[in-house]
């Protein structure tokens, strides 16, 4: 499995039951989800951070 990287998130039992039912609902596994969620953020996050550094040019 070259590039992938395996993490253990800890999230409290609430949580972890939300990320289940949404990822279920949705057809991903958790991982699947919230690595969706992380690169739409980060993509986002960019976005921003280029968007800005126009502005103040």
């Amino acid at each position: 499995m070259k590039g992938r990287k395996v993490t253990g998130i800890r999230m409290p039992q609430e949580l972890d039951k939300q990320v289940k039912e949404i990822a279920d609902y949705l057809g991903y596994t958790k991982n699947g989800l919230i690595n969706q969620i992380l690169r739409e953020w980060l993509s986002e996050y960019r976005r921003q951070n280029e968007k800005r550094k126009k502005d103040g040019e």
